[in-house]
């Protein structure tokens, strides 16, 4: 984990990239509410769950 503490510490990094992983969350909360087919629904879902682990990535690393 120290290897992704430069990372998440820096602001100048981890502000954009926390900017861009909430415009995809939000565009994949879209698709989800417009599918009809469960694959699709539970594809969003991960892909849901996995934007979340992301944007709380910096709180793992530093142990928050």
């Amino acid at each position: 984990m120290n290897n992704l503490k430069p990372f998440v510490n820096n602001t100048e990094l981890w502000e954009p990239f926390v900017e861009e992983m909430e415009t995809r969350l939000q565009s994949n909360y879209k698709y989800l509410a417009a599918s009809k087919d469960m694959d699709q629904m539970l594809r969003y879902q991960g892909r849901i769950a996995v934007l979340r682990e992301m944007i709380e990535l910096r709180g793992y690393v530093n142990g928050i």
